[in-house]
């Protein structure tokens, strides 16, 4: 699994490349087999609340995962640390939800 980390009229450093990677690592890491490419994307954004930092995951699973789609999950808060602790527990989450859903079996209509 290969982590991107990207920013969107935003300056990442490699400090920051080396965080999320660790925390997409220690969330999404016994998904290695599943997952291909998680991409990590980083953005401000004002609001009412004032500026806040939005991290955004992509997914791709690989083709033993068993999902056909790619899945994505958004975080955000005026931590940018805040955002990227948040984002790969909710991956973890969904990518549970998504192939507990495909596991379900199918009932006939009696």
């Amino acid at each position: 699994m290969r982590t991107i980390l990207s920013g969107v009229a935003f300056k990442t450093s490699e400090p920051l490349r080396v965080y999320a990677e660790h925390r997409v690592q220690s969330w999404l890491g016994h998904l290695e087999r599943s997952l291909d490419v998680v991409t990590v994307k980083l953005s401000n954004e004002d609001g009412p609340e004032g500026r806040r930092t939005r991290c955004r995951l992509l997914a791709r699973p690989g083709r033993g995962a068993g999902l056909a789609v790619d899945l994505v999950v958004e975080e955000a808060s005026a931590d940018i640390y805040e955002a990227i602790d948040r984002a790969p527990e909710r991956m973890a989450s969904a990518f549970e939800l998504a192939t507990r859903k495909r596991k379900r079996p199918v009932q006939a209509g009696v």
